[in-house]
């Protein structure tokens, strides 16, 4: 089964309002204030202006707006646009749009996170989305990359309680250590099985925009 654009948009459309009602769990705040303090220390190193990060699939804006609350100037794009109005409702500057084609400028932002987000991304087609992800931000951008896995597959899940159902592709912890991001180097890579779900957790990526020639990890 292929990925469904508008099913996708449609599931999130639907789901906006009980998202919107929805505290994000500590550790998932956790994640997020660690993006941020790589984002405040990289650009205390730079002394540059107020920081600008990009929250991917932001939702109903709960994550973007504890970003902000680091001081940092957030921007979200979401592919649902009952979420967009949500996030603008917290007062987070959002857009609609999807993650292969970004509607901001070469090298705009200093992070970026991805929270859940990416697990609607067919495995072939991640490798253009990290690209156009790398467009965006400055050479040693910190990006964030929160997925759930622990077995490699892609479909709709038996589970979901959203209709229409959605699409994910989810991987293995060796398929993740595997997964080419190019464009980025790879920092840090953390399975967070304290937080499973029923059968799956938490897989965090914490990478960095490269800044020369590709390494190993820059693929």
């Amino acid at each position: 089964m292929e990925p469904s654009t508008a099913d996708l948009r449609r599931a999130y459309d639907s789901d906006a309002e009980r998202r919107d009602g929805r505290d994000p769990e500590p550790w998932r705040l956790d994640i997020v204030d660690g993006l941020a303090a790589r984002v405040c220390a990289m650009q205390a190193r730079a002394g540059g202006m107020r920081p600008r990060v990009l929250d991917l699939g932001c939702g109903a804006g709960q994550l973007a707006q504890h970003l902000g609350n680091h001081d940092l100037e957030v921007v979200g794009v979401d592919l649902s646009a009952a979420m967009v109005g949500r996030a603008r409702a917290r007062g987070v500057e959002a857009f609609i749009g999807g993650f292969d084609r970004l509607p901001f400028a070469a090298a705009t932002f200093d992070g970026a996170l991805a929270f859940n987000s990416f697990v609607h991304t067919p495995r072939s087609g991640l490798g253009e989305v990290f690209t156009e992800v790398r467009r965006v931000l400055v050479p040693g951008a910190p990006l964030t990359v929160v997925l759930w896995g622990g077995e490699t597959r892609e479909g709709p899940m038996d589970r979901d309680w959203l209709d229409p159902p959605r699409y994910f592709s989810l991987l293995s912890d060796a398929d993740l250590l595997e997964l080419p991001t190019p464009g980025f180097v790879r920092l840090e890579v953390r399975l967070l099985h304290e937080q499973a779900n029923p059968d799956l957790h938490p897989q965090v990526l914490t990478l960095a925009a490269s800044t020369g020639p590709r390494s190993r990890d820059d693929r």
